[in-house]
């Protein structure tokens, strides 16, 4: 048995319900767009601030812009980027990691390559910075374990890196060979 409705005309409703999607999709569009615009605002004002070596102020305006749209990769590498300036190399870390994993092929080459980058160096001056200050300290077995992974988290990230310019190419064996000479001395505690 079919129902039919009287004076209903499904066209109408069809065209009723894809006018009232379209506008329900623009005032999203809007919202984006607003919010697409404090986070473009926020990063410019966090550029300005890391030029003028205020690196608080710069986290604090990309924090605040990643609030707004969390899933913002290129305010994700900013940041990623002041926390390093800053020495918050955990915090870094955990940023590039994110990014590095969600690459999804809609950025360039060279941006790609720059999360890479800046996640080798990132790991580097992490297991850099858990090494002891003093001669004679010792490491436990643990956190030698930790320095060790991070150590070849760096060099494999370094070995990911596409060399295509010789300055490129000799700044990368450079920091391998820091690492390397770093290794050694976290083997020798």
């Amino acid at each position: 048995m079919r129902y039919s409705f009287p004076n209903i005309n499904a066209s109408r409703i069809f065209g009723g319900l894809v006018l009232a999607l379209f506008v329900l999709s623009l005032s999203g569009c809007k919202q984006n767009m607003i919010y697409g615009r404090a986070v473009q605002d926020l990063n410019v004002k966090a550029q300005e601030a890391l030029t003028q070596g205020d690196t608080a102020k710069a986290v604090s305006r990309l924090e605040a812009a990643l609030d707004l749209v969390p899933d913002e990769p290129r305010t994700r590498y900013n940041l990623a980027v002041a926390y390093q300036q800053n020495k918050n190399w955990d915090k870094a870390v955990k940023l590039l990691e994110v990014l590095d994993k969600d690459q999804s092929g809609g950025e360039s080459l060279q941006e790609s390559q720059d999360v890479v980058l800046s996640l080798a160096s990132a790991y580097q001056n992490l297991a850099e910075s858990m090494l002891p200050e003093k001669p004679g300290q010792k490491l436990d077995a643990a956190k030698h374990a930790q320095i060790e992974s991070l150590f070849q988290k760096a060099l494999a990230a370094y070995d990911r890196v596409k060399l295509d310019k010789p300055e490129k190419k000799d700044e990368v064996q450079f920091q391998k060979q820091v690492i390397e000479r770093l290794r050694a001395r976290a083997n020798a505690l």
